[in-house]
């Protein structure tokens, strides 16, 4: 029984000790803001299953920016552009852009990423208002159908649910089990999260329109700012992979398609580039669809420098 005890131990310990030289301990980080609802922590540089996450001091997911810089181009968006854990900094679309920046601009341009996970037009309105837009030349704008009525609700979730944690854990093991074995979303109920739902449900009861349920108000504005700002729209509508096999968008894509036309906007169509063997799920880019933005892209940003 001792013996036993002894080689379960071992093999706990071992596994503890691959987990964490896999990064199990080092899950990217968030933090709460009251203007973006939340932020990616600023100044990460970890390494986790063998990719390697970085965030600058302005929680871009970009190296940190250069003095001199003559031009700088933006990247916004929600999980799609910032490509979330199982995508490598060198795999992203902006990374790979950024070094084509650099090539023909004889390293005095800059493809900065500033996203998040489940980020609306609204996350990304609220940062240019709290950071301002850093003398961007173009703003590389990508949105799905999805993020037409993705609105902001403030619901306290950094440190709460499992895909936005605020601090590090302790135990390789427990962070494997409760993060991918037992999915769970929620951990407690904080006085914070009592006080969102209290008066989320306050405005239900008052007949109010739920949030979710509305056209995004931010988009008009963020389409605006540019133009106020004099800076170029370039606009990826990237379809979902359920969208991609059917070749064609659903409403709320198609409600896009009209915003753009409206605005008289030229945007890039993504059903007309990308392919079924860049997704890695239903909605995120594996490596090679990354690689495919890049190369589709890229001649607008191109194009929006020189003009």
């Amino acid at each position: 029984m001792l013996k036993l005890l002894r080689y379960s131990l071992l093999i706990l310990l071992s596994v503890e000790l691959i987990l964490r030289m896999l990064g199990v301990l080092t899950p990217v980080l968030y933090i709460s803001d009251p203007n973006c609802e939340y932020l990616m922590a600023p100044n990460q540089n970890i390494n986790r299953f063998f990719k390697n996450i970085i965030t600058n001091s302005y929680s871009m997911r970009s190296e940190e920016l250069k003095t001199g810089t003559k031009v700088r181009i933006l990247g916004l968006g929600d999980s799609i552009i910032n490509g979330g854990q199982p995508t490598d900094h060198n795999h992203l679309a902006t990374t790979i852009m950024d070094l084509k920046i650099k090539n023909d601009f004889s390293s005095t341009g800059e493809f900065l990423n500033i996203s998040a996970g489940s980020w609306g037009p609204g996350n990304v309105m609220a940062y240019l208002n709290k950071f301002g837009n850093f003398g961007a030349k173009s703003i590389f704008w990508v949105v799905s159908s999805h993020d037409l009525k993705d609105n902001m609700t403030f619901k306290p979730i950094v440190g709460r649910h499992k895909s936005h944690p605020n601090n590090n854990p302790s135990i390789a093991i427990l962070e494997l089990i409760n993060r991918y074995l037992i999915r769970q979303d929620y951990k407690i109920i904080t006085p914070e999260y009592t006080e969102w739902l209290h008066k989320y449900r306050l405005r239900l009861a008052k007949n109010q329109v739920d949030v979710s349920a509305r056209k995004n108000i931010y988009i008009q504005e963020l389409i605006d700012y540019c133009k106020l700002n004099e800076i170029k729209l370039i606009p990826y509508l990237h379809p979902e992979l359920k969208e991609l096999k059917a070749k064609k968008y659903n409403i709320d894509g198609e409600e896009w398609i009209n915003i753009f036309k409206t605005n008289e906007i030229e945007f890039i169509d993504g059903m007309k580039h990308e392919t079924t063997d860049g997704y890695r799920d239903n909605i995120h880019l594996n490596n090679l669809g990354q690689k495919n933005m890049a190369e589709v892209a890229y001649p607008y940003v191109f194009k929006s420098i020189l003009d």
